[in-house]
């Protein structure tokens, strides 16, 4: 199962399962010319994953870089908002107008359990039955989503204890513990997966009808 089977329709998804040996525009390269090789390559494919996103969104954005805010934030165009992901064996980007989405975050891990020494870190109480299963790193990676979504409505942290999260079937039910303005309450759709040995996971806010 893709990103793509997880989200609406309203999005744009590119997804691999390698990395892609294509350059990135100058302005984007310039933050990893000091990284291992290891991690230019990756993120060079997720940029890459964002363009031809952008480009199936609007074909006239095909080749727009997404370079790095100063808080590492991908700068999306401004009427898209979008999210990157990757981990071993994932490279994925989604995009979406903002008249259709006002936030989304997307998010990607090995599925196993979390280590023990993160289990405290990240997982609350009611969360700590998944504790022992990769069921934990789902919890983990909603967590990372929600957090992808929040960051660039609120310019606020948001701690893993700050978000508490139920498993479904494939859906997963989130409440954020802290107010913030311009977080939308009650609005987080979240849907994840675990196939082939990988978790998806995808938190968005529709727009208002």
């Amino acid at each position: 199962m893709s990103m793509r089977m997880l989200l609406p329709t309203s999005f744009a998804v590119c997804e691999t399962s390698g990395d892609i040996p294509a350059a990135l525009p100058e302005f984007e390269s310039v933050v990893t010319t000091s990284a291992q090789a290891a991690r230019r390559a990756e993120f060079a494919t997720g940029r890459w994953c964002a363009r031809r996103a952008l480009g199936d969104l609007d074909p006239a954005a095909a080749h727009q870089a997404v370079p790095v805010g100063d808080d590492r934030a991908p700068v999306w165009p401004p009427d898209v908002v979008g999210s990157i992901t990757h981990c071993t064996g994932l490279r994925s980007a989604v995009v979406a107008r903002r008249r259709d989405v006002v936030a989304v975050g997307v998010d990607a891990e090995p599925a196993r359990p979390l280590p023990l020494d993160a289990v405290e870190v990240i997982l609350r109480t009611n969360e700590r039955q998944y504790a022992e299963s990769a069921l934990s790193t789902v919890v983990f990676t909603v967590k990372e989503a929600l957090f992808k979504a929040w960051w660039p409505l609120t310019r606020t942290w948001l701690d893993f204890q700050q978000a508490r999260v139920t498993l479904g079937d494939g859906t997963a039910d989130v409440d954020v513990l802290t107010a913030h303005p311009d977080w939308p309450t009650g609005r987080a759709q979240v849907r994840w997966s675990m196939h082939d040995g990988l978790i998806r996971t995808a938190v968005w806010i529709p727009a208002e009808p």
